[in-house]
């Protein structure tokens, strides 16, 4: 039988679906309200609020929150400026770009990256891209 409830007004925004996601994913060793302790709420009603969509994440939280979330502030933030701000999709995209990188990102391929070419910045070209796709092909089935 459909809930005649209605849906909260963010619980759709990718900010909540992630900051849900990771709440759901880090429960067994990190409870919801040492969660919203770490993201400096006082109540953890506002923070289950955030989580489930009934209001939205503020974006002055989003240092706090990654950290408590263990997750990256700049993907949360970018996620935060899309959900609030549609229109500004391409902007975003337009000005950051692939320079927008999470932590992750940084960890298993910017710093090797510029390890193994010495920081030299080298031009795309055919010879890297196949071995950059052959890599993440093998690395994506192991």
């Amino acid at each position: 039988m459909p809930s005649d409830r209605p849906v909260p007004p963010f619980a759709n925004s990718a900010l909540t679906r992630f900051v849900s996601k990771r709440v759901d994913e880090l429960k067994s060793r990190k409870p919801q309200h040492r969660i919203a302790t770490e993201t400096g709420l006082e109540r953890a009603n506002a923070f289950s609020m955030m989580k489930t969509g009934r209001s939205k994440v503020p974006l002055t939280r989003i240092p706090a929150l990654a950290r408590a979330l263990e997750a990256d502030p700049a993907h949360m933030f970018r996620l935060g400026i899309v959900d609030m701000w549609p229109a500004l999709a391409p902007v975003v995209d337009e000005i950051f770009g692939q320079r927008l990188a999470t932590q992750h990102e940084v960890d298993i391929f910017i710093r090797k990256w510029r390890t193994a070419t010495g920081d030299k910045d080298p031009a795309p070209n055919a010879q890297i891209n196949a071995a950059v796709e052959a890599m993440l092909i093998a690395a994506l089935k192991a």
